[in-house]
């Protein structure tokens, strides 16, 4: 079977990496091979290739309106895929006519895909309102990788992973991170992130290196997961509270929309504002032993909700079903 992808980026943008490429040796042994075309350098030959191929795939790309007909027109199959609120955007709400293109494309491909797919509960209800035919599909991660390891003796670790977009985030606990290695001398921070965020307590900073983010991972203690409340925020799987919990690592942190769907008081500790961070943060401390019962919870709702095999093999019977149907 062949199947063409529509991208935005690189093969390396996270959404991309862990809603398709990270399956391709999988689907490659399944018969399934998949080429890449890119949102913003569509022509003609492209649309030639999708007449050629067995499904059709966009990975969250908002299309203008004249090619999305064409390639919808090309294709056998249409299978359209999203894993945040791509219908808003983070901050400031963009001016109306912007929103309503933004939402009639989206609105547009969930209702000509043949089947969509989604990576949590609040995305599915939002495509509901415009198909019958939308599946979730949960982030998934490579528990061979993520994983926890034996710690030896060591100074507790708070720690914080994600992308550069994302570091003024972290930049916000700042003060509490004073407050609680204040409190807590032995405590360290560390943080890797693809720049240095603009933090005036001490800690160790881990510059982003590919491939190398479950060695980062598994030598926290307890993860931190500051977000923000808007709608764009609350319709993202986040996956690096996956990656804490996968390496069974407690979270703190807010807990809002989606995030919900992943933690629990089990595997992690809800916050609101700077007192309950302090607070949050300071329990786990002086009680390890709830570091490593919430830890193990959250390796098992890993394992059984996002291992990379099961999702692996949801994502080819869809696959499946939609090309053969």
């Amino acid at each position: 079977m062949k199947i063409i992808a529509i991208i935005s980026k690189d093969l390396k943008k996270a959404s991309t990496q862990f809603r398709l490429t990270q399956y391709l040796d999988y689907l490659k042994g399944k018969g399934i091979t998949v080429e890449f075309i890119y949102r913003n350098s569509i022509t003609s030959q492209d649309i030639e290739k999708v007449k050629n191929a067995d499904l059709l795939f966009n990975q969250k790309c908002l299309i203008q309106g004249l090619t999305s007909r064409k390639l919808w027109k090309a294709a056998r199959k249409v299978m359209f895929d999203f894993d945040d609120a791509i219908y808003t955007r983070p901050g400031k709400p963009a001016f109306f006519l912007t929103r309503w293109r933004q939402q009639a494309r989206i609105k547009a491909w969930i209702q000509q895909s043949h089947w969509v797919t989604v990576s949590n509960e609040r995305l599915a209800s939002y495509a509901c309102q415009f198909s019958d035919r939308v599946e979730i599909i949960p982030m998934s991660l490579d528990l061979s990788h993520w994983h926890p390891i034996p710690k030896q003796d060591h100074a507790l670790t708070i720690g914080w992973t994600g992308s550069p977009v994302n570091a003024p985030l972290v930049a916000r606990l700042d003060p509490i991170l004073k407050e609680i290695q204040h409190k807590y001398p032995q405590v360290q921070v560390a943080i890797s992130c693809g720049i240095r965020p603009n933090l005036t307590c001490p800690f160790q900073y881990v510059p982003y290196q590919p491939g190398k983010e479950p060695d980062f991972v598994q030598q926290l203690d307890i993860g931190l997961l500051p977000l923000d409340s808007d709608e764009h925020s609350q319709g993202k799987t986040p996956i690096k509270a996956l990656q804490y919990l996968s390496c069974g690592i407690p979270v703190v942190g807010n807990v809002l929309g989606a995030t919900a769907e992943v933690l629990c008081e089990q595997n992690s500790i809800a916050v609101h504002d700077s007192q309950q961070w302090i607070q949050a943060l300071s329990h786990l401390i002086e009680h390890p032993s709830l570091i490593q019962s919430m830890g193990a919870a959250g390796r098992a709702f890993v394992e059984k909700h996002h291992n990379f095999t099961h999702v692996a093999e949801q994502l080819y019977q869809a696959i499946e079903r939609i090309a053969h149907t």
